[in-house]
């Protein structure tokens, strides 16, 4: 809306410059100016206005990219102590997840998937034993088909964009 409004105020504004310039009368052409100059200004506040409000949607995006992180961050915390064997292995899996989180930040939806979604798939990712879910503890939660990305890369992507974790020691 605010696009096709700058292009109204610009051919209105092109128009006035042309039929000031073809004016006899001093009166005529003033009000002409005057006319190309408050539509100068519309179509600057106007830009502006475009420009403000695409970094504040660039702003949001990111605020929201980070919330996520942050969320997937705590919700996969008790997971990461529990599968660490030591301080060392504690602190690989952490910058494992936050790679990870980087990656997914990639993705547009990430911001915007549900949370169980994006940490199932955290989890996956990660080879993190799934979460039981609350009502029934023998059945494993699955990633959900579409989670944070539209599709979940098979064994061969996964095998060159991430080998798989070795563990050492009990599991």
């Amino acid at each position: 809306m605010l696009g096709e409004f700058a292009e109204l105020a610009m051919d209105l504004a092109r128009d006035a410059a042309q039929r000031a310039r073809q004016a006899e009368g001093g009166a005529e052409a003033a009000g002409l100016m005057l006319a190309f100059e408050r539509l100068g200004r519309a179509l600057r506040l106007t830009v502006s206005l475009q420009r403000r409000l695409a970094r504040d949607s660039r702003t949001d995006h990111v605020q929201a990219v980070q919330d996520r992180q942050q969320q997937v961050r705590a919700a996969l915390a008790p997971a990461l102590r529990a599968e660490a064997a030591d301080l060392g292995e504690h602190f690989r899996l952490k910058e494992e997840l936050d790679e990870r989180l980087d990656e997914e930040a990639l993705d547009e939806a990430f911001a915007h998937a549900p949370l169980e979604a994006c940490v199932a798939r955290i989890r996956h990712l990660l080879d993190l034993p799934p979460e039981a879910p609350a009502n029934d503890a023998g059945t494993e939660a699955a990633p959900a088909p579409g989670g944070c990305r539209a599709a979940e890369p098979g064994p061969e992507a996964r095998s060159v964009a991430a080998p798989p974790r070795q563990r050492f020691g009990p599991s």
